[in-house]
């Protein structure tokens, strides 16, 4: 918007959102839009998405250390959303 000198309802037009939906966006970061429309705006804004598949178990293997233990939750630090923190994974038979 600051880059292009645009103002809420040029910028929301160009993405294609309602301005209501680019001031919830920008005011709390809910962002809940479909894959589609997320690489819409993403190309938009001169960016690219990216997205990985990774294994659970593999994926959590690798935070681990980086993040603050268990006793101590993520979102204490503000290191990621709440809503989106990960579930303990689920010990399979091997896991003794």
């Amino acid at each position: 918007m600051e880059a292009n000198n645009l103002n809420k309802t040029e910028f929301s037009k160009y993405l294609g959102i309602s301005k209501g939906r680019l001031s919830q966006i920008l005011n709390d970061g809910e962002i809940n839009f479909s894959i589609e429309k997320l690489c819409s705006i993403s190309l938009k804004i001169g960016k690219i998405p990216s997205f990985t598949f990774e294994e659970k178990q593999s994926y959590i293997e690798n935070i681990k250390g980086k993040y603050p233990t268990e006793t101590e939750p993520l979102y204490s630090k503000k290191l990621i959303d709440p809503k989106i923190l990960l579930s303990k994974p689920v010990k399979s038979e091997n896991d003794h």
